[in-house]
């Protein structure tokens, strides 16, 4: 009898308490795990409660805080196929920048501190482009580096008032569309400028959902051509094509005008992908393992917290985890030229067949590259 209450008691402490998001079921909190004691075994549980939420966000943790190099490993539980020779390799680093002695970790937020991982007088500020709007991006999309299957967020301080960000499931926006709508979105290649943005005063709207000017200057050499659907990871883990875009650097669909592309990502964005955004209020040491190909996030305005005064800094670390898991477009269903022009993306029929007939030439040619660079792989459900 005292055998099996010790067997119960020992799985007690093995597990951890687990409450989903209301609003979104492949979102979890994973509460008091000891971070400081993860054997292999609470290696493969996490695993696989990730794979059930590929969105989880550890609360109230055990044990000591993490140091960048400790936060780094934890990440790795969670990407089977991640680089290992990458995280080694400096020239490989992810992140647009590194300010730490911690390669693949950066320190990002609105914060000055005398030392933090051996590097003294850190002045942390917030990207202008986050000040004012939503910023909605798969990190690392639409670049020359193969995006991340693992995005991880460590929070060191927090606003009382404002920080939250953001989620929209790639998953879930793709489940809520038609048939004919499913089909239209991955017959089109978007053209996305992440310079035109951040250095050419582009300016968007508080949604971050389409542009307010057209008059910015675009700088083309800096232009990525991108499908907006995605196929599964692994097709054996229940996972579903997803939409994954970035609104702010959208440029324009290749073969429609710019005043049809316009229209377009304003009524994509409020019809198809705002409705299932959610929020995740962050605590002081929340740990966030995000899905970087099944969700796009952003963080809410920073100006809603940089006004109160009396709470303004934020503090937290952010990795890339790099991997070698290839990205995948996922091909349609069926080819008509007529698409867009059916579903009154443009009323041009000319226009239709231009951006359809570019958009299967654009995905046929991309194949796996030796280098690991951003690169697409053809995916298709129907062999």
């Amino acid at each position: 009898m005292r055998i099996f209450f010790y067997l119960i008691l020992l799985k007690l402490i093995e597990s951890y308490k687990i409450i989903e998001h209301p609003l979104e079921p492949r979102c979890a909190f994973i509460y008091r795990v000891d971070l400081s004691k993860i054997n292999l075994k609470k290696k493969e549980m996490l695993y696989n409660t990730f794979v059930k939420y590929p969105l989880l966000i550890f609360r109230d943790n055990l044990g000591d805080q993490l140091k960048p190099k400790e936060f780094l490993d934890f990440l790795t539980i969670f990407d089977k196929n991640y680089d290992k020779d990458s995280i080694k390799n400096s020239n490989k680093i992810l992140q647009n920048y590194n300010n730490l002695n911690c390669e693949h970790v950066t320190i990002k937020g609105n914060c000055v501190i005398n030392e933090f991982n051996g590097i003294k007088n850190i002045n942390i500020k917030v990207f202008e482009g986050f000040i004012n709007n939503y910023l909605w991006h798969t990190d690392l999309l639409g670049t020359d580096k193969l995006p991340s299957v693992i995005t991880g967020f460590y929070m060191l301080k927090v606003p009382l008032i404002g920080a939250e960000t953001d989620f929209i499931s790639g998953e879930r926006i793709w489940e809520n569309m038609t048939p004919q709508i499913q089909n239209a979105s991955t017959n089109i290649i978007i053209n996305t400028n992440k310079i035109n943005y951040a250095f050419y005063n582009k300016q968007m709207h508080y949604s971050g959902s389409y542009k307010l000017n057209n008059y910015y200057k675009k700088d083309s050499s800096f232009d990525n051509k991108i499908p907006i659907v995605f196929a599964p990871d692994n097709n054996k883990k229940n996972e579903k094509p997803r939409i994954l875009l970035s609104a702010s650097f959208f440029e324009n669909i290749d073969g429609l005008q710019e005043d049809e592309s316009n229209e377009w990502i304003k009524n994509f964005m409020i019809n198809h992908v705002l409705p299932y955004r959610f929020s995740i209020q962050w605590k002081i040491n929340d740990i966030a393992i995000i899905s970087n190909r099944r969700f796009i996030h952003s963080n809410t305005p920073a100006i809603n917290y940089l006004k109160f005064k009396e709470s303004s800094e934020r503090l937290f670390l952010q990795s890339f985890l790099p991997t070698k898991q290839p990205l995948k477009a996922y091909k349609p269903k069926f080819i008509n030229s007529k698409t867009l022009y059916d579903i009154k993306w443009t009323n041009n029929l000319s226009s239709s067949r231009s951006a359809i007939n570019y958009a299967n030439k654009f995905v046929e040619k991309y194949k796996i590259d030796s280098n690991n660079q951003y690169v697409l792989q053809t995916f298709s459900d129907n062999k």
